[in-house]
């Protein structure tokens, strides 16, 4: 699943493209692992001629100041289902077997979500370049220069697509350079995420403050292996979603991550670390505990006779969603509500 497609509602529809010349931009497999410099590509203080990257929609920005430094600004989009565009084209070149970090530099004002992506080929040929591995992608409204950084995996699949590239780029008001890493090893994508604002505030406050909740990465269906990426992006989606003005973050809470290996014995670890990171955001939590649904049903209960399904009356067909009738599973609702209640109304978060 895309990183950045979780959320698209947060997202500006604003989609800047910029014209490059990629064998400037991406040498050779083997010059490309010989390069271990940052090379500019984009920078709104140089004139067009000596530009590796040529912003074609010109007339529809204008340049900003903020801090002392110029930021280009495009225009504000009117219609979500008609964003503003700008156009680059890039001649035939090797990107095979690299992953470049694209590096976007930009003036945070305004709440959104940055969004690139790659056009590869044209017509038939043509394949969308989604974002490998991103950090630091949201705006946050912290009024101070940002990064933003992508990653694209350019495998040799796309060998006989390569005649034509665009680089694409939604989400993003003020534009100040780009900026091209050959890779990120993990030690600079975590200095990436540590970049990411630690202190926000709402861009709206209501005069009579409601509970407002909202989503903010994790997956419904998401497994203990995916925790560590939900996490990643409760940080970036957490102080968006407070920049919104929400006050807390819905999850869900199934089950068979409660009590996966037998009646009575409860294991809250996993849901602990959402608890964590939530907190450090300092945000209420609003869980959505699901018992009755099959996909939250733990093995040691399917294996019981208590497993008692919705039955059609009229066909026989059954259907592994506990029934509302059963009162094996008001007992077992019942149990996992009270040892829930007992473990976190304790601990203040709960909206």
């Amino acid at each position: 699943m895309h990183l950045l497609s979780l959320h698209p509602s947060l997202s500006k529809r604003i989609v800047l493209v910029l014209f490059i010349n990629i064998s400037a931009l991406s040498p050779p497999p083997t010059a490309m692992a010989e390069e271990s410099s940052a090379r500019t590509i984009f920078s709104v203080s140089e004139t067009d001629s000596i530009r590796e990257m040529k912003l074609v929609n010109r007339d529809r920005c204008e340049i900003n100041v903020f801090d002392g430094a110029d930021y280009l600004e495009i225009e504000k989009d009117r219609d979500p289902y008609s964003p503003v565009e700008w156009i680059l084209d890039i001649s035939k070149g090797d990107w095979n077997g690299t992953t470049p970090v694209f590096e976007i530099v930009f003036y945070d004002k305004g709440a959104g979500v940055i969004e690139p992506e790659l056009k590869v080929g044209t017509g038939p040929n043509e394949t969308t370049l989604r974002p490998s591995r991103a950090a630091s992608f949201t705006r946050l409204n912290s009024m101070r220069e940002r990064s933003a950084y992508f990653e694209f995996d350019f495998d040799d699949s796309h060998r006989a697509k390569q005649e034509t590239v665009q680089l694409r780029i939604s989400g993003l008001q003020y534009l100040r350079e780009i900026i091209i890493h050959p890779s990120f090893d993990e030690e600079d994508w975590k200095k990436a995420k540590e970049s990411i604002p630690k202190k926000v505030e709402p861009l709206v406050r209501l005069e009579r403050p409601i509970q407002l909740v909202t989503t903010a990465g994790f997956n419904s269906k998401g497994t203990p292996d995916t925790l560590d990426m939900e996490l990643e992006m409760v940080d970036e989606f957490a102080p968006l979603a407070k920049v919104l003005g929400f006050t807390s973050i819905e999850s869900y809470v199934r089950w068979n991550w409660l009590e996966p290996e037998t009646e009575g014995q409860f294991d809250f670890h996993l849901v602990d670390a959402t608890v964590d990171r939530i907190k450090k955001h300092d945000l209420k939590w609003f869980p959505l505990l699901v018992v009755g649904s099959a996909y939250a049903l733990p093995d040691w209960f399917k294996r019981s006779q208590e497993n008692v399904g919705f039955v059609c009356l009229e066909h026989g067909i059954e259907n592994p969603i506990q029934s509302i009738w059963s009162p094996y599973h008001k007992r077992h609702v019942t149990r996992v509500l009270q040892a829930f209640g007992k473990h976190y109304e304790p601990m203040g978060i709960l909206e």
